[in-house]
Order: structure tokens, then C-alpha cells, then sequence
């Protein structure tokens, strides 16, 4: 029994301890239609928007990201400063940008906390010793439930903290696309 509650355990840590991310990647010159695709992901979130070829540090904080084919648009507020300052760049210098879903991560953390939940627990039940008038599959189906609810709402709360990312890479026409 020690060995399979410690494999389960090994199991849904390795699990809970791994990311959900997205990278898309978008050719210069960016199209009418990848851009509407871009700020569709980009709507009503905080972004990190790095520009190729330039030193300026990230700002903390950057809102309401507009790509255009021509011209890139956003809110930002540097870290000493509480106001919002205009920054825009042409599109074609734009490396990358970065969003973050907590409500996405959650649902993601959810759905990998349930099935290693359920699985650590029907490995449980199925370890214990069953007693009349419950069965050993009784166990097992009592376990997994009640594994599958602890780890969905554990996984949830992880993945509402850690969030999916959603990476927005530009690349040179010529270039082929890479896959992380």
C-alpha cells in the first residue's frame, strides 16, 4: 500500500507542478485577419509586449494591447508611476506577446487535478481492505470520487495562480516558425 500511495502522490505532484501553455506564431507582415485573431486573445487583458531590438526595460504592467498591421498600441505604467502612458511601435519590430488567463488556468487545473485525483484515489480504495457491506469496488469508486473532487479543486487553485500563457511570437517572413 505504501508504494502505491507514494506513486500516486509522485504522480499528482509531477502533474500539478506542470504549466498549460499556448504559443502562437505570426509572420511579418501581420494581415488584417492575424491581427483581429491577435487582439481577440488580447481583449480586456494585462500583457508583456517585448520589441525587437530594443533596450528599454518591460514596464510592469501593459493593458490594452491593439495590433494593427501597421502599428502596435498599448497602455502601460511603469513601476514608480501609478498613471497609464500611450506607447506604440511599428508592428513589424514587435518579438513577442505574453497574456496570462487565470480563469483558463483554473479550468485546465481543474481538469489535470481531477483525473489525478480520481486516479489516486481509486489506487487508495483499491489498497484498502474492504469490510462487509462494502466491496472492494465500492472502495475504489469511493476513493476515486472523492480523490477527483480534492484534486479538481486543488488543481484549480494552483492553475487559477499560475494561469495559462498564451505566447504571441513574431517572426520575419522569411523565417521558418519554430515550435517551443
Amino acid at each position: 500500500m505504501g508504494t502505491d500511495v507514494h506513486t500516486c502522490l509522485c504522480m499528482m505532484a509531477a502533474f500539478f507542478a506542470s504549466g498549460c501553455a499556448t504559443t502562437v506564431t505570426v509572420s511579418h507582415p501581420v494581415s488584417e485577419q492575424q491581427a483581429a485573431e491577435v487582439n481577440e486573445e488580447l481583449e480586456a487583458r494585462e500583457a508583456r509586449v517585448t520589441v525587437a531590438r530594443s533596450s528599454d526595460a518591460s514596464p510592469a504592467v501593459q493593458k490594452d494591447v491593439k495590433i494593427d498591421p501597421m502599428t502596435t498600441r498599448w497602455l502601460e505604467r511603469a513601476s514608480a508611476t501609478p498613471d497609464w502612458q500611450p506607447r506604440s511601435v511599428p508592428t513589424n519590430d514587435l518579438d513577442r506577446v505574453v497574456v496570462r488567463s487565470s480563469g483558463r488556468g483554473a479550468l485546465e487545473g481543474f481538469g489535470i487535478g481531477f483525473l489525478v485525483g480520481a486516479l489516486g484515489g481509486a489506487a487508495i480504495g483499491g489498497s484498502a481492505k474492504a469490510q462487509e457491506p462494502i466491496s472492494s469496488g465500492m472502495l475504489i469508486g469511493i476513493g476515486a470520487g472523492a480523490g477527483g473532487l480534492l484534486g479538481g479543486l486543488v488543481g484549480a487553485a494552483i492553475g487559477a495562480s499560475i494561469g495559462h500563457t498564451t505566447t504571441i511570437h513574431f517572426v520575419p517572413a522569411q523565417q521558418e516558425p519554430h515550435t517551443p
